[in-house]
């Protein structure tokens, strides 16, 4: 109805591709641009009041698309988000894309440094106004890796019990703890013991959810099926370059157990820090 083309859609390889999730994934990318009409207002109203030059606009959301082995995970699809920041004369070489980690803690230290203080060094985040400002001999310690976490207590599992988990992402690898593997990682299938009263009830509702809940023999479904709704085990090793969408998990291949070994002493370390 929005004159978009389906047949462009890009469709993660972690949902089957047909032309119900294909028109899934355009209803999704015209909320996106129903909220992008929003912040054009909002634009537009500093612009006419004189501040848009004075002010620092951060374009950002909390989670990955909606959709199944997305939003309430920690892969790509649920944990890299959107972020894009105006600040007029503040940027430095304006129009770059940064390759740099930033995790949006790293915000409020941001703020708290352009203010003109120091941030209070118990803050986990870290300034990124040396990103802003292209002061690329400042990067350090290197932004080559972004710590994520999850918790899900959202009462989707007997006994409303979470979903504890922790992550490190590197520009290679992406490396999962899931400190519960017995659990169900997004929710339980009896609808009964879920808060919100759905199966799976950590993932949003939409025809994509249900078409792969439905019983199947198809083999690439099932697949994903499991990838989606199923168990996960303790840890979870992704490499990026050959499987960028997360998709073969190598934590107990013998060929990655020096990588695997190596990301959860630097995890570890990190989350004692």
């Amino acid at each position: 109805a929005a004159g978009k083309d389906p047949s462009k859609v890009v469709v993660p390889q972690s949902l089957p591709d047909t032309p119900l999730v294909r028109s899934d994934i355009l209803d999704y990318y015209t909320e996106v641009e129903h909220f992008d009409q929003m912040v054009e207002r909002a634009l537009n109203r500093l612009e006419q009041e004189g501040e848009l030059d004075n002010t620092i606009v951060v374009v950002t959301s909390d989670h990955g698309m909606p959709f199944p082995r997305a939003k309430a995970s920690l892969y790509d699809t649920g944990t890299q988000v959107p972020l894009a920041i105006r600040w007029g004369n503040g940027i430095q070489n304006r129009g770059r894309v940064s390759n740099a980690f930033v995790n949006l803690s790293d915000l409020a230290p941001t703020f708290i440094e352009v203010a003109g203080l120091a941030p209070p060094a118990e803050m986990t985040g870290r300034s990124i106004l040396d990103i802003l400002q292209n002061q690329t001999s400042k990067l350090q310690p290197a932004r080559d890796h972004a710590l994520i976490a999850m918790e899900r207590h959202d009462g989707c599992r007997k006994g409303g019990k979470g979903y504890p988990c922790r992550a490190i992402r590197t520009s290679n690898f992406l490396f999962i703890l899931n400190h519960e593997p017995s659990r169900w990682p997004s929710g339980s299938p009896d609808a009964s013991v879920c808060a919100r009263a759905i199966p799976y009830g950590e993932i949003d509702t939409s025809p994509t959810k249900t078409l792969m809940m439905k019983a199947t023999t198809n083999e690439q479904l099932q697949q994903l099926q499991q990838l989606a709704f199923g168990l996960r085990p303790a840890e979870e090793l992704y490499d990026l370059t050959s499987d960028p969408w997360q998709l073969k998990n190598v934590a107990g291949d013998p060929k990655y157990s020096a990588d695997r070994d190596r990301l959860h002493t630097r995890l570890a370390k990190r989350l004692k820090e």
